[in-house]
């Protein structure tokens, strides 16, 4: 009886530490403050600029939540000033107990507002091709897994409009 009664002790304590770190993390880390190493990233591995204007919020229990909104990724050089993307609000959610498990269960990620332009230029290239650099097939890192899966892509408020010097918008 002394042993379970210590275990649950234990148990609820770890319990309690797990919800004075989220509440930390709630009250201290500003995602917004990312916002620079966020659009660094993604200039480093897609040759665009990616802007943020918009706030990012973050929320930890049940899911780990990232909100953000508006945003826009640039296009390549030589398809001009619009935006390849832009979308006034996204939101996607992970697990939090399975990530302490190390595993990923993502929810469903939201879009609304997505502004998708895809663009053909005059040799047939497309806006759309060459994210990520030069290689052609994306290189796994060694002893990964496949992708987690995804609960589900809700898209409101979009669309997507395609064009080639043989069209107009």
């Amino acid at each position: 009886m002394r042993a379970l009664k210590i275990l649950a002790i234990a148990v609820g304590g770890l319990i309690a530490l797990l919800v004075l770190v989220l509440l930390g993390v709630w009250l201290f880390v500003d995602p917004n403050h990312y916002k620079g190493t966020i659009t660094r990233a993604v200039r480093d591995s897609t040759g665009r600029e990616l802007a943020l204007p918009g706030d990012v919020k973050l929320s930890v229990f049940p899911w780990i939540a990232l909100e953000l909104g508006p945003a826009s990724l640039g296009n390549p050089s030589g398809f001009g000033s619009a935006p390849f993307a832009s979308l006034q609000h996204a939101s996607v959610r992970v697990r939090l107990l399975p990530l302490l498990r190390r595993e990923i269960e993502i929810g469903r990620v939201e879009v609304d507002g997505l502004d998708l332009r895809l663009v053909k230029n005059a040799t047939g290239k497309g806006n759309w091709e060459g994210f990520g650099g030069k290689s052609s097939a994306p290189q796994a890192p060694a002893g990964s897994t496949a992708l987690p899966e995804l609960a589900g892509l809700a898209l409101r408020n979009s669309r997507i409009r395609t064009w080639s010097p043989s069209t107009s918008i």
